[in-house]
């Protein structure tokens, strides 16, 4: 059975329900070569259960070896917490050309250990935007997620603003990384997810100077206009924090 040209996911037969995710810097820390990053969430009825069946169903992507990483979170805050977030980090779009074989047998064991407890779900896959962002070296062990519901027409000067914002950071050498994130399919487009990933909760504590602060030395008077510019773009800003559980991800043995 082989496992060439596949997303690594419970099974094509199981819906889910996602938002962005945090990933590592590609190439260096990335775990696949593509730009995409598609995200899983489950609503799950019975948490004992459906965390056991994950387990024997990361052991059968072991079993039967599987080469893809695939992380797993626990959303801890907002609408979603409770929820859990299952990662494809850096593939491509022919990776979701699964080979018929392989998906059958994947979904024959989700639908036996995972399915069952899972309540509600969908997907979405997310391109992540490399220019604007920067990345850490690894998947961190928190992950702080901001959605922006972009209004319909403003996604280039959303991008302008956000590309701003970047090049002042730049030049805060050890400003902490931030990845940014663009829907490509399963949910409202446009949506942009700012993805902060840490370490540890310590370092969410804020910084001095601050955002505003490092913007407003970049482009002096110019500052206020630009942020004017950015709020005028979208009609929300939706905020959500995830731990990374590594018990509950799927790491391929080392060759």
């Amino acid at each position: 059975m082989s496992y060439r040209n596949r997303v690594s996911t419970p099974a094509l037969s199981v819906g889910l329900i996602a938002f962005a995710v945090c990933t590592a810097n590609p190439p260096a820390a990335a775990q696949g070569p593509g730009t995409l990053t598609r995200v899983t969430t489950w609503e799950v009825d019975d948490t004992t259960a459906f965390e056991a069946g994950l387990k024997a169903h990361n052991t059968f992507h072991g079993n039967h070896g599987d080469p893809a990483p695939i992380q797993t979170f626990e959303i801890v805050s907002g609408d979603e917490a409770g929820k859990y977030l299952r990662v494809n980090i850096g593939i491509a779009w022919a990776d979701f050309d699964i080979d018929p074989e392989v998906a059958a047998a994947d979904a024959a064991h989700t639908a036996e250990h995972v399915d069952p407890h899972i309540v509600a779900s969908r997907t979405a896959v997310h391109r992540v935007l490399p220019e604007v962002s920067k990345f850490p070296g690894a998947v961190g062990g928190i992950a702080q997620f901001h959605v922006f519901d972009v209004k319909i027409g403003q996604g280039q000067a959303f991008e302008q603003a956000i590309a701003k914002f970047h090049a002042a950071l730049s030049m805060v050498e050890d400003w902490p990384p931030y990845i940014w994130y663009v829907l490509v399919d399963g949910g409202t487009s446009p949506t942009f997810t700012l993805v902060l990933p840490r370490e540890t909760w310590a370092e969410f504590e804020p910084r001095d100077p601050g955002f505003p602060a490092v913007i407003a030395a970049e482009y002096g008077e110019e500052t206020a206009a630009i942020f004017e510019s950015f709020f005028a773009t979208f009609h929300s800003h939706d905020i959500y924090t995830a731990v990374h559980r590594p018990d509950l991800s799927y790491q391929p043995a080392e060759k």
